[in-house]
């Protein structure tokens, strides 16, 4: 029989497996060292002194071994700074011949001397490959550089890699790319850093009975070379602009494509699949054209290609004129996919596309500012998309899917700033996470609601226009959008700058709650604001400047229309007064729509005329926002210890009467922690019949619901039928599934269900699915992997899971070569862990041994 533990104790156990099951199995030599070398003062970012401005590469894949390729590459370099070396990057290359040769032909010839150089002595992920030169090179002086060098396609989805897939039982190879953040240098020597950007003339030798496509377009074809087995050179247009490495892209395949009328925008993918491109072909043209006439800048190159591959990393990957997917972020059946893919497709899209602007036109300085590429991407997807298809209301889906969503992270005493400081490629690899993204377009979303849409657009057209072809820091977006906040009049009742109120937004961790205190006597309100922590006994002097909206009782609902502040609690004050506000009788709500990124408590009169009014026929005069806000504040401030669960409690049951989706969403969310933490005590079943009752009466009259299932299942059914089959059934039923899995064609049915699968009750089965999960040529591709972990514990296999990853550790980091791809799984695991006896677990692992450190008894 498990233990329960409180919800004291569940914080602890949480933070404790966090740190075990991500830090112990991720830790290694290379990154112990490359920390050392970095608090040594060695410096993982390259020297200034050589600037590249444009790259010619010739690559041959697949060649002269089935997963090799052979390149040669000049770079033509400017001097900066007089040296008498280069450096740049190379990783995973054999460097067979190099030379350099000045572009000045009366200059005096400059050598090599001895081999290139390459800092592998005591870490690997410096990368560096140095040319030490026979004399200084001439200042303001044009140099080409070149190599020729031999590489592997791996099947790790990094730098230049191989991918297939299967057509009556004959293997279809591709080699593709995905070099963003640090593999571009895995394909061809370069200086892999965003700010190095340079013109990139592609060429990649194909056999005739496969195309090959980059970022231009085609320039010209070649005749087949006999001495490259009758390949032909696909000779590609120099890029326009100049560009980062990470945006540098090529594929070489057998798809099949569709363009549209003009045949500058089109999609790839296998045969058996290109019809299924037609829905993204057209949210992609319709997204190009809003982005055109939002930013005012016209896209700037000449083609968009999007591609479906088999085998991604990552969700999407914005390559300047030749986007790449996952099949289930472009491919959609109508008749067999969800319209939960649906929508997905349609935000991965948007996300790309607006990333032609923000992070390919004006790209981030460096890594440390990634929220500048992904926060704008983010916040674009919902903008682009409710413009797109207005009655899927994404704009208040943003709300509870990001905003709130984030906040639970961003309220650990772990979690780290916006711009914080990144400089090995595994620090760079972790700004990719869901701070950098949703934090940064709430961030975003709240600088748009304080300074008005009209104003923040032509912020955003003055930084674009600004910066274009170049880079950017955060202090570029401030000025720009200041310029036109003080022309428009935005920050009239301030002697603040854009960047004074909002920098620490972006240079500090976590964000505030602000505690509203009533005098009830003279109709005035304290405010004071704290950092908000998910434990209850963390103490901080950070502060913030908040903008500070609100509605009255007796103005809504019109008042929660109005998001811009009416007065600002700044950095400088821990508290404020603000006098004459409310008659004494009525509520107050702070935060109109959630525009700002902060937490609101309330005195207990207020919160009780609150709820008093939610339970009345009036509670839609509250915006449907603000219901949001209120269950989630509510049931996080209780969580955190800041407010009693009673009140949280009385708050959610005006949801008998609740019809719009985005309360509920904000409040099964909230209730999903209180599941998991009850899951294994006596009070469990109580609760889920309470939470059942809550459901049944505000779905329909008389308390019953009806789901009539025919033989062809709905497809937005599937995943309740199947995990449902699963979950009572057994291996016959398991294996069925499994069988339909092989067959399926559809990514997005594929994986929905590999979801289903975990759903099964048998540890055996459970086991042996996990195993699948980490075993080569098992019929789940190593990008899905990942998420078998998470079917498994998101249902009822928390403890197969925990164990597994126990046991097998070793196997898990050689099958991926390292823990970086399940950090996601990890923390999914770790947050649904609720007794001492699976804390214990973690604790006397032998894998996990050399963390004991981090643990103590969990107390309350």
């Amino acid at each position: 029989m498990h233990s329960p533990v409180t919800m004291g104790t569940s914080r602890i156990i949480l933070l404790a497996c966090v740190i075990v099951l991500i830090g112990a199995t991720t830790t290694s030599p290379h990154h112990v060292v490359a920390r050392e070398k970095r608090e040594a003062g060695v410096n993982y970012r390259l020297p200034t002194s050589i600037s590249p401005i444009s790259y010619i590469v010739y690559l041959v894949p697949f060649h002269p071994e089935q997963f090799k390729f052979t390149g040669n590459v000049t770079i033509t370099v400017n001097v900066t700074e007089v040296t008498n070396s280069v450096r740049l990057h190379a990783d995973r290359l054999d460097i067979g011949s190099w030379g350099i040769t000045s572009k000045v032909a009366t200059e005096r010839p400059v050598s090599v001397e001895g081999s290139p150089v390459t800092d592998n002595s005591t870490t690997t992920d410096l990368h560096f490959l140095t040319l030490n030169l026979s004399r200084n090179l001439t200042l303001g002086q044009q140099y080409d550089i070149s190599f020729n060098f031999t590489g592997t396609l791996e099947d790790d989805m990094y730098g230049f890699y191989r991918s297939s897939y299967t057509v009556d039982d004959e293997v279809r190879w591709i080699a593709a790319t995905q070099f963003e953040s640090t593999s571009a240098r895995r394909a061809f020597p370069c200086f892999d850093e965003p700010a190095f950007k340079a013109k990139f003339q592609i060429n990649i030798a194909r056999f005739t009975n496969m195309s090959a496509i980059s970022n231009m377009p085609l320039l010209k074809t070649s005749s087949p070379d006999p001495e490259l087995d009758g390949r032909v050179w696909e000779v590609f247009q120099e890029t326009t602009l100049p560009m980062s490495t990470y945006l540098v892209a090529f594929i070489v395949s057998d798809f099949a494509n569709k363009s549209n009328a003009y045949g500058n925008f089109t999609v790839w993918a296998r045969q058996e699949a290109i019809d299924q491109g037609d829905y993204s072909q057209d949210v992609g043209v319709k997204s190009l054209a809003i982005l055109n006439d939002y930013t005012g800048i016209k896209y700037a190159l000449p083609k968009v290609d999007q591609v479906a591959l088999p085998d991604f990393a990552a969700g999407a990957m914005e390559n300047w004129g030749l986007v790449t997917y996952r099949e289930t972020g472009l491919l959609y059946d109508e008749k067999e996919s969800t319209a939960s893919n649906k929508a997905s497709i349609a935000m991965v899209i948007a996300h790309e596309l607006t990333h032609q602007w923000f992070g390919n036109l004006v790209t981030l300085h460096w890594w440390q500012y990634a929220w500048l590429n992904e926060g704008f991407a983010r916040y674009f997807q919902y903008v682009i998309i409710n413009e797109i298809e207005p009655s899927w209301r994404v704009l208040d889906q943003f709300v509870v899917a990001q905003q709130q969503s984030i906040f639970s992270t961003d309220s650990l005493n772990t979690t780290v700033s916006l711009n914080s400081e990144c400089s090995t490629p595994g620090e760079i690899s972790s700004k990719f996470g869901s701070n950098t993204y949703s934090k940064g377009a709430s961030v975003i979303r709240m600088i748009r609601h304080a300074l008005t849409e009209e104003t923040f657009k032509k912020g955003l057209q003055q930084y674009l226009n600004a910066r274009q072809t170049k880079t950017a820091e955060p202090t570029h977006l401030y000025s720009a959008l200041h310029e036109h906040a003080q022309t428009d009049g935005r920050l009239a009742s301030v002697e603040d700058t854009v960047e004074t109120l909002f920098e620490k937004w972006a240079s500090q961790p976590g964000y505030p709650v602000i505690m509203v205190t009533r005098n009830y006597e003279d109709n005035s309100v304290t405010i004071r604001q704290s950092r908000f922590y998910m434990s209850k006994s963390q103490a901080s002097s950070e502060t913030w400047s908040i903008p500070l909206s609100w509605t009255l009782q007796e103005n809504a609902p019109y008042g929660f229309e109005t998001t811009t502040p009416e007065r600002w609690l700044h950095d400088y004050e821990k508290s404020i007064e603000i006098n004459n506000v409310t008659a004494s009788n009525q509520w107050i709500i702070f935060n109109n729509q959630e525009s700002g990124y902060y937490r609101v408590n309330y005195d207990s009169d207020n919160w009780n005329r609150i709820i008093s009014f939610l339970k009345s026929d009036s509670y839609e005069n509250i915006h449907v926002l603000n219901r949001a806000q209120l269950l989630d504040d509510a049931l996080n401030l209780a969580r955190a210890g800041q407010l009693s669960y009673e009140t949280a409690l009385s708050l959610s049951q005006y949801l008998t009467r609740e019809e719009n989706y985005i309360p509920w969403y904000s409040a099964f969310t909230g209730f999903s922690f209180i599941s998991r933490l009850l899951a294994n005590s006596n009070g469990y079943e109580q609760f889920k019949l309470a939470n059942a009752l809550v459901v049944l009466s505000s779905t329909s009259e008389d308390g019953e619901i009806d789901v009539q299932i025919s033989v062809g299942i709905s497809p937005n059914l599937k995943s309740v039928v199947y995990c449902t089959a699963i979950a009572n059934g057994g291996s016959t039923e398991w294996n069925f599934l499994w069988e339909r899995y092989g067959n399926s064609t559809l990514a997005s049915t594929r994986t929905l269900i590999l979801s289903a699968l975990g759903c099964s009750k048998s540890t055996t089965i459970l086991n042996n699915y996990l195993k699948k999960s980490v075993t080569n040529n098992s019929g789940i591709r190593k990008q899905d992997a990942s998420s078998v972990f998470s079917a498994v514990y998101s249902n009822t296999g928390i403890n197969t899971a925990l164990d597994f990853l126990i046991d097998n550790s070793q196997k898990i980091k050689e099958f991926y070569g390292g823990m970086n791809a399940v950090t996601n799984s990890l923390t999914g695991i770790a947050s649904r862990l609720t007794t001492t006896e699976q804390v214990a677990k973690c604790k006397e692992s032998h894998q996990l041994s050399n963390t004991k450190k981090y643990f103590r008894k969990p107390r309350n």
